[in-house]
């Protein structure tokens, strides 16, 4: 677990969107379905942290609702309020 955790912490860009490379997206989305939820929290977290607005990303964090841990659940909340587009309101 502390490997898995390491590593979707380790993915992180810090670069301007998008912020993972194709690699890096397909480990965090496997990640993001780890057995650990601690691993699958951290990967939620390290998206919401490079701010990555790919939807797949958005997928997975739906998907991550219904999540059986609590904690991954609130995580994926979080990153869909986080990743979601910024739209301006036409006035």
């Amino acid at each position: 677990m502390l490997v898995r955790r390491a590593v979707a912490q380790g993915l992180s860009a810090r670069s301007s969107p998008p912020a993972f490379s194709g690699d890096a997206r397909r480990a965090l989305l496997w990640l993001m379905g780890d057995p650990d939820p601690v691993v699958r929290q951290t990967a939620c977290r390290t998206v919401v942290d490079e701010r990555d607005h790919d939807p797949v990303f958005a997928d997975a964090m739906a998907a991550a609702l219904d999540d059986a841990d609590r904690l991954v659940r609130r995580a994926a909340v979080y990153g869909l309020a986080s990743t979601a587009p910024n739209y301006r309101a036409i006035t």
